[in-house]
């Protein structure tokens, strides 16, 4: 087991944070961008409903990844209203990962505050990528 149900329950909660984004996406008609992350949110909660080694945690990884990679493209294509805040958010994400990580390889409670993190401002960077996404994509039409 990855984690309790009293530590993942809060990571199911932060989760559901992709939800905002994805329902944002969708308003701005980038429905690609909704649909991504409507699935990351959807995956990131069925693992963490029962975080175990299994299927459902290598589904999670792979599509995180796979919207991290795509977010990130756009946010270095589009994003130009607030490009430091960006940088620093992904530099945030970074650091919020990895002492998660390494705090839950030490078993030390640190590693949920810092996850928990991570998805806020994974939450808070895909806002700010489809505003500017959005924005420029009227532009060129």
């Amino acid at each position: 087991m990855i984690a309790s149900w009293q530590e993942s329950k809060w990571l199911v909660l932060s989760s559901l944070f992709f939800l905002v984004p994805s329902f944002y996406a969708y308003c701005k008609g980038l429905y690609v961008n909704s649909t991504i992350l409507l699935c990351t949110s959807l995956a990131s909660v069925n693992f963490w409903r029962e975080a175990t080694f299994s299927w459902r945690r290598n589904v999670d990884l792979v599509v995180a990844k796979i919207a991290f990679a795509i977010f990130f493209t756009q946010g270095c294509c589009y994003v130009v209203t607030c490009r430091y805040i960006g940088l620093t958010g992904v530099a945030a994400i970074g650091y919020c990962y990895y002492r998660s990580q390494t705090y839950h390889a030490q078993n030390n409670g640190l590693w949920l505050r810092h996850h928990l993190c991570f998805h806020a401002i994974l939450t808070a960077e895909m806002i700010l990528i489809i505003h500017d996404t959005a924005k420029t994509s009227k532009r060129l039409l």
